[in-house]
């Protein structure tokens, strides 16, 4: 009702709610008020993660690249086969935010109407068995080791040498025979 007002107004409206946790969980554990969640709680949608639904990419990713093409103001850029391939093959942990901002950072880097594996985010450039080892969590949350900051340093400059050993080596600033213990001790196979 407006301010001062002393007439009451009736208003039909729907609220959507969203999380990416686990509800009953959060309820047990009272980061969620069991009220709230008893008020909201009258129609669920679980949508699974996008590397459960591989089948969305394709159409999602022509989408964002149309969209992200005309606010840049370039012509739509065609996605090369191996870069298609390299977007299904990812896990996609940020779903289709993470996915949306690839495709935006792909669009800015297309280069004569065309993105290529080299236009894509570096972590989309990994072999895919580096990309699985890549999500280890940490072994205290929100803390990484040494070792873990060292791996991911490897991987990063792995992906960067689209994984040239040589120049992985070069680029760390260390000898051959040392990258190749570190990949051993890491379980890192290309």
């Amino acid at each position: 009702m407006p301010l001062g007002s002393t007439r009451t107004l009736k208003a039909d409206f729907r609220v959507i709610a969203a999380t990416n946790q686990p509800v009953t969980q959060a309820l047990a554990e009272n980061r969620l008020r069991g009220d709230l969640y008893y008020r909201l709680n009258t129609f669920q949608i679980e949508v699974p993660p996008l590397r459960e639904r591989k089948e969305d990419i394709p159409p999602l990713v022509s989408s964002f690249v149309k969209q992200f093409a005309q606010q840049l103001g370039k012509p739509e850029p065609a996605i090369a086969p191996d870069a298609f391939q390299k977007l299904l093959d990812y896990s996609w942990p940020g779903n289709v935010r993470e996915l949306q901002n690839a495709m935006e950072y792909a669009v800015v880097l297309a280069r004569q109407g065309l993105i290529g594996v080299k236009e894509l985010p570096t972590e989309l450039q990994l072999p895919a068995a580096l990309q699985q080892t890549e999500r280890v969590a940490p072994a205290r949350p929100g803390v990484q080791t040494l070792d873990d900051v060292e791996r991911n340093t490897i991987l990063q400059a792995l992906a960067q040498c689209h994984g040239n050993k040589k120049k992985a080596a070069q680029l760390l600033g260390i000898q051959r025979p040392t990258l190749y213990n570190k990949l051993k001790r890491y379980a890192i196979e290309l």
